[in-house]
């Protein structure tokens, strides 16, 4: 078999991809499980305000105290957003919403057709708090045959299928049940030969948890990714042991410019040029073909219409950061086109 990517309107070569996001939410609502309103009178206040200039200067900082901010559901607006992303090269964005966070297979192949940036879907399940009502008591073997069947025949047999299993969501410290839909990802992983997105917990003994239990069950490391490792990591000696390991090293949350991360203000958040600096140490290590950069872009504030810097943020600004900061033009397209290319395609996407 020859490996192909798989995006919601089919298959397609590695060379055909372009440059990519590697993970972008277009359509998304996790206020179900990221919601944390501040408990002041002027927190109140804003917790059901909606997002606009005027809210901006408060959401910037306390992003998750704001529900409509962590609502992507307005179609039209996605497509202008992605437009954007086109317009200044993109090729193809890594969607990893999830079911139980908003993912419209159908509303993709729409943005996909009216962009023509290919869109690749996630499939499987994110944190405990929007797991589905039967995922409850089901034995891994159960949620491992509905990530399978997601990937192999699609979420309603509609034809638009999956082409990657995940974000599959992991808290600190992992629930039990997160602890079995990680350990089902990996059989659905093994069985099907997709690649998988981890979302760890905020700690950075997460990663190592995480390869443990995918280890367990045989699922193939090489073709697996942790998601946002720079509010994760302890710093760069551990992004490159992880490497070592095989595993990706997603760095992800580039445009977030908050100095902590108000989902766990004990974890301090790298700006663009710390994250930078952590990429370079991976590049300097010898690992730059195990790096995947993103946005992930779930919150209203972050995107163009709403004063933020947009998905086209990755080409439009951090590539040309690299360049200017020494590396080789090929180099850093080799980040943003080969690496994802990479590590989408698998022989089962045909």
């Amino acid at each position: 078999m020859t490996a192909r990517i798989r995006t919601v309107l089919g298959a397609i070569e590695p060379h055909d991809l372009g440059r990519t996001s590697i993970h972008e939410h277009l359509l998304i609502t996790v206020d179900n499980v990221a919601f944390r309103p501040v408990d002041t009178a002027e927190g109140r206040a804003f917790a059901d305000a909606p997002v606009s200039l005027a809210t901006r200067w408060w959401v910037r900082q306390q992003w998750v105290s704001v529900r409509d901010n962590l609502r992507l559901t307005d179609e039209a607006t996605a497509i202008a957003e992605v437009a954007r992303f086109a317009a200044v090269g993109g090729g193809a964005i890594a969607d990893p919403t999830t079911d139980g966070i908003g993912r419209d297979p159908a509303a993709l192949v729409r943005i996909s057709t009216a962009t023509g940036v290919h869109v690749v879907m996630g499939a499987g399940y994110y944190v405990h708090g929007s797991h589905p009502a039967w995922i409850e008591d089901a034995p891994e073997s159960a949620i491992a045959d509905a990530i399978v069947r997601d990937v192999m025949d699609g979420p309603r047999l509609d034809g638009i299928r999956a082409g990657f299993i995940g974000e599959v969501g992991c808290s600190w410290p992992m629930s039990p049940r997160e602890r079995r839909v990680l350990r089902a990802a990996g059989i659905a992983q093994r069985t099907t030969g997709a690649p998988l997105m981890v979302h760890p917990g905020r700690d950075a003994a997460a990663p190592d948890e995480i390869i443990a239990e995918l280890d367990s069950v045989g699922a193939d490391i090489g073709a697996t990714t942790i998601c946002h490792l720079e509010r994760t990591v302890d710093g760069p000696d551990q992004l490159v042991a992880l490497a070592r390991r095989g595993i990706w090293l997603s760095l992800d949350c580039f445009g977030l410019e908050t100095a902590f991360y108000p989902l766990n203000p004990a974890v301090a958040m790298p700006n663009d040029g710390g994250r930078l600096a952590l990429a370079e140490a991976v590049i300097a290590a010898g690992f730059a073909d195990r790096l995947l950069l993103a946005q992930d872009i779930c919150q209203k504030h972050r995107l163009a219409a709403f004063g933020g810097h947009g998905y086209d943020h990755l080409l439009r600004d951090i590539a040309p950061m690299l360049v200017a900061r020494g590396h080789a033009p090929a180099a850093v397209e080799a980040l943003v086109t080969d690496n994802p290319a990479r590590f989408l395609a698998w022989d089962g996407a045909g």
